[in-house]
């Protein structure tokens, strides 16, 4: 599927797949690119940056009380990964949860 976005007077022109997962980086972070793919019937990753401060803010305590969370119910999805490169080891830990009604 071919996707036709205008935006703040630039053309952008995307292809997507119905019921791909599209991970954009802070500058497509937009309502119109996130209806656009929801319009395909697809799922995004948009980043999340501080200049939005409630919702930062709400989120950043939300996954800081992971625990507590589970403890009540919440579902998530958690990924580590460990590599090593240039003299120093990298940790990265992916947590996901759909669960958001407190949205």
């Amino acid at each position: 599927m071919l996707c036709f976005i205008f935006l703040n007077g630039v053309h952008s022109i995307f292809l997507f797949t119905s019921g791909c997962i599209i991970s954009i980086d802070a500058m497509g972070t937009q309502k119109k690119i996130a209806q656009a793919i929801m319009k395909l019937n697809s799922d995004y990753i948009l980043a999340l940056k501080e200049n939005h401060k409630t919702l930062y803010d709400n989120t950043v305590r939300f996954f800081d009380n992971l625990e507590s969370m589970k403890k009540e119910g919440y579902v998530f999805d958690e990924h580590i990964t460990v590599d090593g490169g240039h003299g120093r080891i990298e940790t990265r830990r992916s947590v996901m949860t759909s669960d958001i009604g407190w949205l």
